[in-house]
């Protein structure tokens, strides 16, 4: 357990904040509000209120492949590999004691038509009988933890609910060097299903915590780390010619190399959100949204709030007309109507049904030349020289990614980012509006051997 004490501004010393020479005067004492020391670990724990009993669970991990390879040729090697995994017991950010007010038989409906007053009138359920658990439906926390003493504060824990599941078939063929030419091409179809992938705040583009704390089955779809289908070709090129001609022809003439790679990938996966806390669990950052099957493909909307027939007169809070809009109608507010009846995800208000699974929106695929070109000098056997010059992506073609053409590092965040996930924005569903081109550019080398 430890504490701090904050001395500033003191001009005085006191039992608990001792001044220059502050180690000489005793550092912080002991006892309340200073440092407190226990025997051993158990007392330590039972003492100490942040520590709590988890199910304490170590994630495991299954993997098996299988691999044939044959020669052919005096040059070629093919190898078609499987590899399989599974994932259990992973790590999950979770709140335990929060639950969601929503269900699947207790929600605002949405509409893509608007519906009569009459039929408004009828329906069973307002926002604010839905926040207020009128309808026994609690209060969004775990009655247990309630009574356990922490009402209002929810507690944050990281969970073995986690599970992962890969399959992986591979095709790889190579040519070795001969001739001054190797070659290396694979073709990987695969398929990664989880339901979890980031447990931290790494990035908006998968939540890290599921949308209903008591319900992580619900969140298994395509992993974000999904890349169905993944071809590479690299080539590298000696050029045999002026091998065994004079110093200038070797070393004007000859010595050139040429690498080119290219790969596809399949895009990767990300998940529509509504920046709304839908389902009233105290959570807006993973309440996704609701599907409308008959929608255009790819596009999405905001939604507006329906009541039931308003008081008439004026609301007191605005000192005007009353509105669906006030900030006070959540009696009166029992029901969404889509802004474009015609888009295919629709923004979950408060106190909605979110019925879309993570993960069902792609990002392009990834389908990029580079080209590496170098030309050596050698002075002897032992002095040489190679300059090199390396063109990433050399055609500048556009590629609107979640990442790095050739790196694994996640890129920074970019509240924008998240814009491109929800319906309501203008920025829905477009990549090119938040993510780099990824542009061509150049780097130089210069090595030295002796």
């Amino acid at each position: 357990m430890s504490t701090t004490v904050d001395c500033t501004g003191a001009t005085t010393a006191s039992a608990s904040c001792p001044l220059a020479p502050f180690l000489a005067s005793g550092g912080i004492p002991p006892g309340k509000g200073g440092v407190t020391t226990y025997p051993d670990q158990a007392t330590a724990a039972y003492n100490t209120s942040a520590d709590l009993p988890v199910n304490t669970k170590y994630p495991k991990a299954l993997t098996w492949n299988l691999s044939v390879q044959h020669s052919f040729g005096h040059d070629y090697t093919v190898e078609i590999r499987y590899l399989g995994t599974r994932g259990y017991f992973l790590p999950v950010q979770t709140r335990l004691n929060a639950a969601a007010q929503v269900t699947p038989t207790l929600y605002l409906p949405t509409y893509t038509t608007a519906p009569s007053q009459a039929a408004l009138n009828a329906l069973p359920y307002n926002l604010n009988g839905i926040e207020n658990g009128a309808y026994g439906n609690g209060d969004g926390l775990v009655p247990a933890w309630e009574n356990a003493g922490f009402y209002g504060a929810y507690i944050t824990s990281y969970q073995p609910e986690g599970a992962s599941t890969y399959h992986g078939l591979a095709v790889q063929v190579n040519k070795r060097l001969s001739h001054g030419l190797q070659l290396i091409g694979s073709y990987t179809f695969s398929h990664d299903i989880d339901n979890s992938t980031a447990e931290v705040f790494s990035t908006v583009l998968a939540p890290r915590r599921p949308q209903n704390f008591q319900d992580q089955a619900a969140e298994r779809a395509n992993s974000i780390l999904d890349h169905r289908h993944r071809l590479t070709l690299g080539l590298v090129y000696n050029l045999p010619y002026f091998k065994q001609g004079n110093w200038l022809e070797r070393n004007v003439l000859g010595n050139w190399e040429f690498d080119p790679v290219y790969v596809f990938q399949s895009g990767q996966w990300v998940t529509a959100q509504s920046a709304d806390d839908a389902n009233l669990n105290g959570d807006q950052w993973s309440d996704r949204t609701i599907w409308n099957a008959s929608g255009v493909r790819g596009t999405g909307t905001g939604v507006s709030p329906l009541c039931s027939t308003l008081p008439t007169g004026t609301n007191s809070a605005t000192g005007e007309p009353w509105t669906c809009t006030d900030p006070n109608a959540g009696p009166y507010q029992v029901a969404y109507l889509a802004n474009n009846p015609n888009a295919q995800y629709i923004r979950a208000g408060y106190g909605a049904l979110a019925n879309v699974g993570r993960n069902t929106m792609q990002l392009p695929p990834i389908n990029n030349i580079d080209v590496a070109a170098g030309k050596t000098i050698a002075f002897s056997e032992r002095y040489k020289v190679t300059f090199m010059v390396q063109a990433i992506n050399l055609f500048n073609h556009p590629q609107w990614i979640g990442g790095s053409l050739n790196d694994i590092a996640p890129i920074g965040y970019t509240g924008s980012q998240r814009s491109m996930l929800e319906p309501q924005s203008s920025l829905f569903n477009t990549p090119s509006a938040v993510f780099s081109s990824n542009p061509r550019y150049l780097q130089l080398t210069l090595k030295v051997a002796f």
